[in-house]
């Protein structure tokens, strides 16, 4: 949080000293997450639409500065278990999370992109910081469930480190390539990686709790917890402390997008290519 505050507060006191112009403009896309469950057997499904709006201003031909606001769906199920019945997905986890994210990130053309010489087309990179929510949920019986307030794996138990929190800050990264359609409107392409310090956006990180004692608190959280033995012929998982997931690697999301930007306030100098139609 301390990271995404400080970073939002020097690109707002950098940003009127140096500044060219501005652009406003939005993105379409796909979204994918990356965690304890597989996504490998999903083929598309494991991508969903991703959107956003974002507002760039570009301090020289080289150097350009974002904020965005952007949204979508991470998703993921285990395979259907193997046919000795010795698989991770014998753990029949499932999980959708919607999120939404705040972030500002610094971009670098790496040939540079000039309205004013006639550079039209640049690759860049980009790196920065977010905060996003996330709430990752699942479906019983047909009902959608939120996973955070159950405690899946004993947060909530007395003995448990309590709730995490569904708010959390991440590192956008990524490459992308720039192109100048006219001297007001840019076309972008873009391959983006959310790295983030949390392990629970799809709910699953360490161990089982102990079911008993979850059973008692709250049964569905404990239905919820080990979801084994709803698979034809499966049993509840093993016992307290058995891994649910891995805690060593945190969870993370892709973003891969589309984007087009009209450039803001009046230009000078845009008649450096005659096949340019400006738009007005």
């Amino acid at each position: 949080m301390r990271i995404f505050i400080t970073m939002c507060f020097l690109w707002l006191i950098y940003f009127p000293i140096y500044g060219q112009y501005a652009e406003l403009g939005g993105g379409i896309g796909v979204a994918h997450y990356r965690g304890d469950i597989p996504t490998q057997h999903m083929g598309l499904a494991q991508y969903s639409i991703a959107g956003g709006i974002f507002w760039r201003y570009n301090y020289n031909p080289w150097i350009a500065a974002r904020i965005s606001l952007s949204g979508g769906a991470l998703s993921a199920f285990d395979p259907e278990p193997a046919s000795n019945g010795v698989s991770i997905s014998s753990r029949n986890l499932s999980f959708k999370s919607e999120y939404v994210e705040l972030g500002v990130q610094y971009e670098w053309n790496l040939t540079g992109l000039d309205i004013h010489t006639g550079k039209r087309l640049s690759p860049y990179i980009f790196l920065g910081v977010n905060g996003f929510y996330f709430n990752p949920t699942t479906v019983i019986h047909g009902d959608r469930v939120e996973l955070q307030p159950l405690g899946t794996e004993g947060q909530m138990l007395e003995t448990g480190i309590g709730g995490y929190h569904r708010f959390q800050v991440g590192i956008p990264m990524g490459l992308g390539f720039k192109y100048t359609i006219s001297p007001r409107c840019h076309f972008g392409l873009e391959f983006g990686l959310r790295k983030t310090f949390t392990d629970y956006i799809d709910d699953v990180s360490g161990a089982y709790p102990e079911m008993e004692e979850m059973m008692n608190m709250n049964p569905l959280a404990a239905r919820l917890a080990d979801r084994s033995a709803e698979i034809e012929g499966g049993t509840p998982i093993i016992t307290e402390g058995a891994m649910r997931g891995n805690p060593k690697r945190m969870d993370s999301y892709f973003v891969h997008q589309f984007t087009l930007s009209i450039v803001l306030g009046k230009l000078v100098n845009t008649e450096f290519d005659p096949s340019f139609k400006v738009f007005y």
